[in-house]
């Protein structure tokens, strides 16, 4: 089941000095550059890019005195006319030149601003009027003019040298807020279950396919692949572009149309730079971009979101209208979940816990959805774009998408619910949770899931989770994935990518129709990408889980002997009674000798600050006060050697929002400080455990440029301290995508804990992220 994805050899790039748009490589191609005169004003190429200029002085073969400030300080420099732009040559394709038409009797001062189409072009005038002229009324002269530069133009442009054209962006909108009394919550009225949200017959045609392909420039960065469908099994990669290298120079955001069924690049589409690809409907031929200013400054575009009518497959692609999201935009990153409802909704991730539809037609937030998730768990939108799946805390709620109404919801016996989705065909609803997989059979409308333990591959905070096949569910460890079996109950294999810098990003890596589709570079912004779509569970797998006994593989079970060790516990006779409870539930037998040992602790970690901010102007930070605390912790860790074979712990922290004087926030804070030996009497621990030798099921697989490869035949285990692992995991994933930006890390409000009471508590297992 492998597949070799085509390669391209890299080749040198010569590097051009560029101008800040579309125009002026081809000097050769113009058949004069009109000639400036002294107090011109202009614009002027320098070292530190195009700045506005006066002529002081013209001199002899094309070459110009030009004043111009650098900083606040004037600066005189010699330049050839190459360099130097009227200011309405600077908004048009080449210089200025004289146009004549076919008969002789007419002619005028213009810049070339656009070749509209074979039969026409746009001129722009001095003043900046445009005129468009059929290409047969001009000169025999200019029209071999226009067909050069066209040419060299577009080759140009292919090869990556010069920004391609985008159409005219529409301005930036503000919608009004009318949702404030639309804000849904869950009506526990409605409990039904029923099947919902099909998978579309255009997003089932894709087969175990892998595309090698290399993108137009080394300096665009792969930010999204959208499976869309198809006979041509089509994805839309899109490539973007920052102007942080390029001197100001805007080069478009590129989007690939990638045949899978092919295994080539059919077309490519220039949108605006910086814009990133959210989602593409090929119901509505509807594209949705976002656009993100890393750098913003007072005079520049806000956040915002654009709407594009793009047909399938097709290369033609018109702005319908961009819309500011600055005052709703997500505290954490960038903009990853967005998606077009229909031709009037789009919803996207507001604030934590909250989530916006946006009503296109009448410019207005026609709902917000609140989430009751202390994590803020990923949502999932069904395949038919009408459901939005909402794990939240001790529940899932599911909306209707098109308006915001709660559709319907089940409890769940967990505090915290980390992720949630639904089958291709709309009949299974799963959840996972820290310690547990819930799935239930919508079409029998029971109320009751099944349920399975699987305390070594959940969550307590995010994990996704997707259905393979109605048997097997993929779920997210904090760094791999791990494919479960429902009729077994136990984990089966893990799966990892090449590139695990894409592996948690939902644009680039997610599971569609039981087929996991993720991408890969050769490196941090290489030309060459490949774009996969695996079927699981992959070679070798089946045959070396076909005859497991999932009794065999259980460490934990009765009869199994536990001892129990207390550091520093308050009322330590109290808690070990509580735990003697607990393994004579579990039909474990208490030996004070015992080689797997019941350990609880508590203590006062070391420790941490958080910083509360007060929003001014644009949302930037107004104030910022930063406080000390010392967090107070309760774990309890079921041991054997130096391997932990399941853990819990609640630990106390800070509140993301508080409010008060700076005396007043660390009084507030040092009062969520307290121990908590009740933690002991209500955490629940599964009778049966699965040794940590299989919690990652019996081997591992590779995802990367060769499809799926089989890197291990053996149970991959895990690391004794699993919950330590991931710190250091998450450290340098962190120091990597800070290295890759190349530039620093994210800002966040309330940074430290987020609970007041507890971060995790009933289960943090061994397995957990």
């Amino acid at each position: 089941m492998n597949f070799n994805f085509s390669s391209c050899a890299i080749r040198p790039f010569k590097w051009l000095l560029l101008a800040a748009s579309i125009a002026f490589l081809f000097t050769n191609v113009a058949s004069a550059q009109l000639k400036l005169e002294e107090g011109e004003d202009i614009k002027v190429n320098t070292f530190w890019g195009w700045k506005d200029g006066v002529i002081v002085e013209v001199g002899k073969s094309k070459q110009y005195l030009v004043e111009y400030y650098f900083g606040s300080s004037p600066k005189q420099e010699a330049f050839h006319r190459n360099q130097l732009r009227k200011l309405y040559e600077f908004q048009a394709m080449d210089f200025a030149r004289i146009w004549k038409s076919s008969a002789g009797t007419f002619e005028i001062e213009a810049a070339l601003k656009l070749v509209k189409t074979t039969d026409d072009v746009v001129l722009l005038k001095p003043d900046l009027s445009e005129i468009t002229v059929a290409l047969d009324k001009l000169s025999k002269r200019d029209q071999q003019y226009v067909k050069k530069f066209k040419r060299n133009f577009d080759r140009a442009v292919a090869a990556g040298q010069i920004p391609a054209p985008w159409p005219k962006l529409p301005e930036i909108e503000s919608f009004a807020d009318t949702s404030f009394s639309s804000s849904k919550a869950f009506d526990t009225s409605k409990l039904e279950l029923q099947p919902f949200g099909k998978l579309p017959s255009y997003l089932r045609e894709f087969k175990h396919q892998g595309v090698g392909f290399r993108m137009t420039r080394p300096r665009q960065e792969l930010v999204s692949a959208i499976a869309v469908g198809g006979p041509e099994q089509l994805v839309l990669v899109n490539g973007r572009e920052g102007n942080f290298f390029n001197k100001g120079v805007m080069f478009q955001s590129q989007l690939y149309w990638l045949s899978m069924k092919q295994k080539k690049v059919t077309a490519s589409v220039a949108v605006a730079n910086e814009d990133y690809a959210l989602d593409y409907d090929p119901r509505t031929k509807y594209l949705l971009t976002f656009n993100e200013e890393e750098f913003a400054r007072d005079n520049e575009e806000p956040h915002h979101l654009t709407i594009w009518k793009l047909g399938f497959g097709e290369t033609d692609i018109e702005p319908v209208i961009r819309w500011n999201i600055s005052s709703r935009f997500p505290r954490f990153g960038d903009l990853k979940f967005g998606k077009i409802i229909n031709e009037n909704i789009v919803l996207t991730k507001g604030e934590r816990h909250e989530y916006i539809g946006w009503d296109i037609s009448k410019k207005e937030i026609a709902y917000t959805i609140r989430t009751e998730s202390f994590f803020d768990a990923p949502v999932r939108l069904t395949g038919d774009r009408r459901y939005l799946i909402v794990p939240e805390d001790g529940r899932l709620s599911i909306f209707d998408a098109t308006n915001g109404d709660f559709v319907m919801g089940t409890q769940v016996d967990a505090r915290h619910v980390s992720g949630a989705n639904v089958n291709a065909d709309g009949t299974k609803l799963a959840a996972v949770t820290e310690k547990d997989i819930f799935v239930w059979d919508l079409e029998s409308r029971r109320p009751e899931p099944d349920r399975y333990s699987a305390p070594l591959i959940g969550s307590p905070f995010e994990s996704t989770i997707d259905f393979i096949d109605d048997d097997k569910v993929l779920v997210d460890g904090f760094s791999n994935r791990v494919l479960f079996s429902l009729r077994l109950g136990v984990p089966l294999w893990t799966y990892k990518t090449e590139n695990p810098f894409f592996d948690d990003d939902p644009l680039v890596n997610y599971v569609s129709n039981g087929i996991v589709f993720y991408t890969d570079q050769d490196f941090f912004r290489s030309q060459n990408v490949a774009v996969g779509a695996v079927e699981l569970p992959g070679p070798q797998v089946e045959e070396l889980t076909a005859n497991i006994q999932p009794e065999d593989l259980m460490i934990m079970k009765p009869g199994v002997a536990v001892s129990i060790e207390l550091n520093n516990v308050d009322s330590a006779a109290t808690v070990e009674g509580w735990l003697k409870e607990e393994i004579a539930e579990n039909g474990w037998v208490y030996d004070p000798n015992a080689e797997i040992v019941l350990k609880g602790e508590m203590g006062i970690g070391p420790s941490q600050s958080v910083q509360y901010s007060s929003s001014g102007a644009f949302g930037r930070d107004k104030d910022v006060t930063t406080v000390n605390f010392r967090p107070h912790y309760s774990s309890l860790k079921l041991m054997r050697g130096k391997q932990i074979i399941w853990q819990s712990g609640t630990q106390s922290g800070a509140p993301p929002v508080i409010t008060g004087n700076d005396n007043q926030i660390q009084s507030r804070i040092n009062s969520f400080q307290k121990p908590n030996v009740q933690f002991f009497k209500r955490v629940e621990i599964e009778a049966e455990l699965i040794d940590p030798k299989y919690s990652r099921g019996f081997g591992v697989s590779k995802l990367g440029k060769r499809g799926i490869e089989v890197v291990s035949a053996t149970p991959p285990g895990r690391e004794d301290d699993p919950l330590a692992a991931q710190k250091e995991f998450e450290k340098e994933r962190e120091k990597a995508i800070e290295d890759r930006k190349k530039i620093g890390g994210d800002e966040t409000e309330g940074s430290g804990s987020n609970d007041p009471n507890s971060n995790v508590e009933g289960g943090n297992n061994a397995g957990g992220r």
